[in-house]
């Protein structure tokens, strides 16, 4: 679904690449781009794995941010409370949950980077308590709603993790080569 290198490494983004794939999340959240950044920077990971959580989760890169968001009942506001998808359960809000664009970045680190590892990271606790899964692994048959997926990497297998449906996995991966087609690649 995503490449590995996304969560071993940092990566800067192409020149221009958030005036012509996301202009319109720009003009709501100018600092969003550097803030983002400055985060991957600082834990090792790609950006490119935390833009296509948004895409995935709220559409945040193609959605017009012009306050039509028919989904939530506050709007844009509450969109962006859930920018990754990041502790908003089917039951409703994780109690403790990390909402708010920039929480909802950094839970997302959290979990690829660290938690889903057993570890907690700089400025990033693991409040959840989690660690490794041996139902989430490279290789082996991952049972999700909608079916099952053998992930190739240890990041696919927390892709699966973070959201078990085939549909989201589907989702993450067609997302990620609409973006990002090249690190695909060999």
């Amino acid at each position: 679904m995503v490449p590995q290198v996304w969560v071993e490494r940092y990566a800067s983004l192409p020149a221009g690449w958030w005036g012509q794939h996301a202009p319109a999340l720009v003009r709501k959240v100018p600092e969003l781009p550097d803030r983002l950044d400055g985060l991957c920077r600082l834990h090792h990971v790609d950006p490119r794995l935390l833009l296509v959580r948004m895409q995935v989760e709220q559409s945040a890169l193609t959605y017009a941010w012009d306050e039509s968001a028919w989904d939530y009942a506050g709007g844009d506001t509450e969109k962006l409370r859930y920018l990754c998808g990041a502790d908003r359960t089917d039951g409703g809000d994780r109690p403790g949950g990390w909402f708010g664009w920039e929480r909802q970045l950094q839970a997302v680190v959290g979990r690829f980077r660290y938690w889903y590892r057993g570890r907690g990271g700089p400025g990033l606790l693991n409040w959840l308590g989690l660690s490794e899964d041996p139902r989430f692994r490279p290789g082996q048959p991952c049972r999700v709603a909608g079916g099952v997926i053998v992930p190739a990497n240890q990041a696919s297998a927390d892709c699966l993790r973070y959201t078990p449906h085939r549909r989201a996995a589907e989702l993450v991966r067609s997302t990620g080569r609409r973006y990002f087609g090249t690190d695909y690649d060999g």
